[in-house]
């Protein structure tokens, strides 16, 4: 069975993934799931191709073998453009939410810093048509304090953001 999910995000750039493996289909499917959709006509997007076989067991042709921490090991090949950009990747499945964090995302911030859009890994809350952006690394609580500002904080806030934010210089919220 082979899955071709697409995910837009915010009419700002796209992502597809293009895959048989079942596993990498959910994972993207639960990540995303918001965004799932057609991807916009013209939008920029990233395209990710994670086959189980067909790629070189060793590096080269193209291709880099990446081993993260001894239990992650995936081989990938990334051809760049500003309007789109090709992973083609395979791996174990402890690769899988590694080439999502280490490639798909640096990819996705990419094409949107050349159609003048920031992606930051942020959390946001809105209040009478202004944003505030709670940003920070991971794990330090980003979410927890956005839900409890929306928890305590009355009717009138609302969720703009929770991991990514993008910001234009339009200023809307």
């Amino acid at each position: 069975m082979k899955s071709d999910q697409t995910f837009d995000f915010h009419g700002r750039v796209g992502l597809r993934v293009q895959t048989e493996n079942s596993y990498a289909a959910d994972y993207f499917g639960a990540e995303y799931g918001p965004a799932s959709g057609p991807i916009s006509a013209k939008l920029p997007e990233v395209v990710l191709r994670w086959t189980a076989s067909g790629l070189p067991r060793r590096p080269g042709a193209s291709y880099r073998l990446k081993i993260h921490k001894g239990l992650a090991r995936w081989y990938y090949r990334i051809h760049f453009g500003t309007e789109t950009i090709r992973i083609e990747a395979t791996g174990n499945k402890m690769a899988v939410p590694m080439v999502h964090h280490m490639l798909v995302h640096g990819c996705l911030r990419y094409l949107c810093s050349w159609h003048d859009t920031l992606l930051i890994h942020a959390a946001a809350v809105a209040h009478g048509g202004r944003s505030l952006i709670l940003a920070g690394s991971g794990g330090v609580g980003k979410t927890t304090v956005s839900s409890l500002m929306l928890d305590q904080g009355g009717p009138n806030w609302e969720l703009h953001a929770d991991d990514y934010v993008f910001l234009t210089s339009k200023g809307h919220t």
